[in-house]
């Protein structure tokens, strides 16, 4: 029987399914199926029409069919995020077992570039105005997420992430910090800019050896890295504050 596994993502910009076959040995990944919407913000419907469309494209594929279920647990979209974990916990329900992995996407997207450039690297992603995750990795797989609170735009901004960076001991050349941003964003961040496809095309390869490594797999839903308050969270934690 084949090992088959579902992968979930919409921590940032549009949402990604995958499906990935293993190994008999489970020592290898490769997938099968990779349909990514980039205009998309993520619903259970999405997700549901996503599904349906692999299954019509891939013989035998069904919630039977799989054997555990890969997830992006954060950071990134607080909204994406929770929506993600909401819709793969009733679609396990299916499954009659439950075997999960959740991963970082913005990291491992790092891990990727890090790779393919041989240098360290850096991706940035502002999730609002003034906040956001800077994700390093170096060229043998090492790796951190930070949040990052910044008014600052453009050099200011870059300057500020670089130098975060180095306080970490990833000391990034200027043009290893790229920002992560929809296709559509006109605004000049000073840095290279990435896109969430090319984004997936650095995820990809790391992912496919993180899922054929036991110990990053659970028996249960893998918990939200959110790294922050929700937005009304913290709106609410303010007006507390002042009165």
């Amino acid at each position: 029987m084949k090992k088959r596994l579902l992968v979930l993502d919409c921590s940032f910009q549009g949402l990604s399914l995958m499906v990935g076959e293993r190994s008999s040995d489970g020592q290898r990944c490769h997938w099968i199926y990779h349909q990514h919407l980039p205009d998309r913000r993520g619903s259970a419907e999405d997700f549901n029409a996503l599904w349906q469309l692999a299954c019509a494209q891939i013989p035998g594929l069904s919630v039977q069919d799989l054997d555990g279920v890969a997830v992006g647990k954060g950071p990134g979209s607080f909204t994406g995020v929770r929506i993600v974990l909401s819709w793969a916990a009733g679609f396990a329900l299916g499954m009659g077992h439950e075997r999960w992995l959740g991963f970082n996407t913005l990291e491992l997207g790092a891990q990727g570039f890090a790779r393919q450039q041989s240098r360290p690297m850096g991706v940035l992603f502002m999730s609002t105005r003034d906040f956001g995750f800077l994700s390093l990795a170096q060229p043998d797989g090492t790796a951190c997420t930070l949040p990052l609170k910044c008014s600052g735009k453009g050099e200011q901004l870059a300057q500020f992430a670089l130098d975060r960076a180095c306080q970490h001991g990833y000391a990034l050349e200027t043009d290893a910090l790229l920002h992560l941003s929809a296709s559509h964003t006109a605004t000049d961040f000073g840095m290279p800019r990435v896109n969430s496809q090319q984004l997936w095309q650095a995820v990809t390869p790391c992912l496919a050896e993180q899922v054929t490594v036991s110990a990053y797999w659970a028996d249960q839903l893998p918990e939200a890295n959110y790294m922050r308050q929700s937005t009304a969270e913290e709106r609410l934690q303010q007006s507390s504050q002042s009165s």
